[in-house]
């Protein structure tokens, strides 16, 4: 795991947590100090899923802002690195995927079979995490669930696991 800003460069996944309302709920319906993550396509600039979708950010909106990080880079070929952004990059655009939080509300907080989750899920919409792990799917790796059922604390230790 890396932790310093000056390590963020294209295929670095940027993990972010902060005291927001909307960041604690997340934090504590997952258990789990990090709330948000995006993908780094240059030292600069961020591909996210935000509230309204798929959007490119500066890096300097979470290191100027009350934020804390964390990174953790891809290693793999220049090659995947590149193929990998450039998937990320024709997410740009896509709504936010609002019909998932309402799944993810019934299986986190009213307790619902986790299935329930997969009902709310569409495709062509995204929140952050699936922003990463669909990328990965499309490129041909295995996941033991689905894609919608990745929440960020998912998604860093799968990639802690494979990049840590």
């Amino acid at each position: 795991m890396m932790n310093r800003v000056t390590d963020i460069q294209k295929g670095t996944f940027v993990f972010v947590g902060s005291h927001s309302l909307s960041s604690q709920v997340v934090r504590r319906a997952q258990g789990f100090h990090l709330s948000h993550v995006c993908y780094a396509v240059s030292a600069e600039t961020l591909i996210e899923a935000e509230w309204n979708g798929v959007i490119r950010s500066s890096v300097y909106k979470y290191i100027d802002g009350p934020y804390w990080m964390e990174t953790i880079k891809m290693k793999e070929s220049p090659e995947f690195i590149d193929e990998y952004t450039n998937g990320v990059l024709s997410y740009l655009g896509k709504p936010y995927d609002w019909s998932q939080l309402f799944g993810l509300f019934f299986y986190r907080v009213l307790h619902s079979p986790r299935s329930v989750v997969g009902t709310f899920d569409s495709p062509s919409r995204f929140i952050c995490s699936e922003v990463c792990i669909r990328r990965f799917q499309e490129m041909g790796k295995e996941f033991t669930k689905p894609v919608y059922d990745y929440s960020v604390k998912d998604l860093y230790q799968y990639l802690g696991e494979c990049y840590g």
